[in-house]
């Protein structure tokens, strides 16, 4: 009896070991291979310093929020026995973060886009991302005959007691337009300026460090000036533009490769107040990206989306859906209205074994607008199916080569051709 009982013993205590983690006094934590980032900047993201004690589960858990920034092709940690405790040495390799990209695209409605973004992602070092860029797009067979548009961003994560984010904005336009509604029509000549301020803040939670809630508020200002070109007066005026922008959203994201693997959903309130009108519009969203679907080798990601709004400053609806960015194979903004429910799912493989940067895919996307008229709710369900390539970059931060054809399941829909340097989603 008493043997069997020292067995038993000797058997739990095998058991717990994996559950007893080394532990390390760190005494200094040295970085390499920084050029452009600051120190501090990686400082931030580990979730300890020096002085306290680590295990190796605390170490991996650093190195994937590392990899998380976006800012480093790879991301290596060492221990090093320094007396009666450790030194950390981490050694990162950056990606190239200053980009001049030429803007040259067509896409599937035949409309033609160029122009240059210039784009630091790394700015200053501080992990800010800074965006100038300049574009006219030339509209085919649209409402809008041209757009002429300058545009600059900031971003700066952790900037604000070092836990908010703060984004900037502005973009100014020129855009010429030829409205129809019902019996009236016009051309006009629209000059769009829009400045926006947006602050970001961790929500503290006891919950795993991966997974993140955030509550974000800001604001928008947008000045409205038009000219009657031809046609009928009255269908657009002078106008200035205040909105108050409040979210919330969670993630639990992390870097495969390059590749995102996890989950994010949010929900965003608009209100916007001209010339004494308020309008309210409300949009949220769930994003899913998974590997090892079925086969270790395959990858999906799915995106649900929905909105609503109580009108526009205009009149016109709120929503289209149709185009590379919502529903590909169905002409830009086939179906509009002021509520709409949006999907797409998207099977990627990579087309080489071993290698992940390269991947085809195949895809589908389903979308519904509320229409003004309750019969023809039929007429504003659209469908398209396609396959592509996307060509993952890993010399630069979040930036893609995707190509794509693809088909809407109406009569009147035909194969289109697309092309971005970013993906859907």
């Amino acid at each position: 009896m008493k043997s069997g009982q020292g067995v038993l013993v000797v058997l739990l205590w095998l058991i717990s070991l994996p559950a007893l983690a080394i532990t390390y006094k760190l005494e200094q934590i040295s970085i390499s291979g920084n050029d452009t980032t600051h120190a501090e900047v990686i400082l931030k993201e580990l979730g300890f310093s020096a002085g306290e004690t680590i295990d190796h589960n605390d170490i991996a858990l650093a190195r994937k929020m590392l990899m998380s920034l976006g800012l480093f092709r790879s991301v290596k940690t060492s221990l090093y026995p320094a007396g009666d405790a450790y030194r950390l040495l981490i050694k990162v390799k950056e990606k190239i973060f200053f980009v001049p990209v030429p803007i040259m695209n067509i896409s599937g409605d035949g409309d033609r886009t160029y122009g240059i973004t210039a784009r630091n992602d790394n700015f200053l070092g501080l992990n800010q991302e800074f965006k100038a860029s300049l574009r006219r797009k030339d509209y085919h067979k649209a409402d809008i005959e041209y757009e002429n548009r300058l545009e600059l961003l900031y971003r700066a994560p952790k900037a604000l007691v070092q836990t908010a984010d703060i984004e900037l904005g502005f973009y100014s336009e020129r855009v010429r337009l030829d409205e129809r509604r019902g019996r009236l029509s016009g051309q006009y000549q629209r000059a769009l300026t829009s400045s926006r301020f947006l602050v970001s803040a961790p929500i503290p939670r006891e919950t795993m460090i991966a997974e993140t809630w955030s509550v974000s508020l800001g604001f928008e200002r947008q000045t409205y000036d038009h000219w009657l070109i031809s046609g009928d007066p009255g269908l657009f005026f002078d106008t200035e533009a205040l909105t108050l922008i409040v979210g919330v959203r969670n993630s639990n994201l992390e870097l495969l490769s390059g590749w995102r693997k996890g989950w994010e959903y949010g929900y965003d309130i608009r209100r916007t107040v001209s010339d004494g009108n308020e309008t309210y519009q409300s949009q949220g969203f769930f994003k899913n990206y998974r590997h090892g679907f079925l086969l270790d080798f395959l990858q999906v990601n799915s995106r649900a989306h929905f909105g609503w709004c109580s009108g526009s400053i205009f009149g016109d609806p709120c929503f289209g859906l149709g185009g590379d960015s919502t529903i590909r194979g169905v002409t830009r903004s086939s179906v509009e209205g002021n509520s709409f429910i949006l999907g797409n799912i998207q099977l990627l493989t990579p087309l080489q074994p071993g290698n992940k940067l390269i991947k085809g895919t195949v895809f589908a996307d389903l979308g519904m607008t509320t229409p003004e008229k309750a019969e023809n709710r039929k007429d504003n369900l659209v469908v398209g199916f396609g396959v592509g390539l996307v060509w993952k970059l890993r010399w630069f931060v979040r930036t893609d080569i995707r190509l794509e054809v693809a088909r809407g399941v109406r009569k009147q829909d035909k194969t289109r051709l697309y092309g971005a340097t970013s993906l859907l989603f």
